[in-house]
């Protein structure tokens, strides 16, 4: 592979555009995930790569590295009274965590409109509902489109 090492694990994370807004202000330094996704994330390694998707946007923000293992903490740090989280009674706290450092960030104006891309993605050759599978807080995604992605982003 490329840039990304063949020790390293691909993710992709949906975030609402708030929440993104929250975790640039935090310097992207940490990252948390319902608690529904605790197997999946115990998976993630330090030096993985996480892809950060705006879902409403349907775009691609940047990709962040793991710089820890997950933990467990319930301090308030995002919004959960927003978008699929307005159906759910209780307030998510998002206490799964992994630290994390920007690999790459884009400015918004040059947010990657998956739409444009998706045929170019295995991904979206695999999924016909491709939207989906981008959706879910916390999913592998394939390190050969990640990698494809990236040459974009350059």
């Amino acid at each position: 592979m490329g840039v990304i090492d063949e020790k390293e694990k691909c993710w992709g994370a949906s975030i609402y555009k708030k929440n993104f807004d929250l975790l640039k202000n935090l310097n992207f330094s940490i990252l948390g995930f319902r608690s529904k996704y605790y197997n999946l994330a115990s998976k993630i390694s330090t030096g993985d790569k996480i892809l950060i998707y705006i879902p409403r946007y349907k775009k691609i923000a940047g990709i962040l590295v793991a710089t820890s293992t997950v933990f467990y903490d319930e301090s308030k740090i995002w919004e959960s009274n927003i978008g699929y989280f307005k159906q759910i009674e209780r307030e998510e706290l998002f206490p799964i965590r992994v630290k994390t450092r920007p690999f790459i960030i884009l400015e918004e104006q040059d947010w990657i409109n998956v739409p444009e891309i998706i045929t170019k993605l295995s991904i979206g050759q695999k999924y016909k509902k491709w939207g989906v599978q981008f959706q879910r807080g916390l999913y592998k995604f394939p390190c050969e489109d990640l990698e494809y992605i990236l040459k974009i982003m350059k």
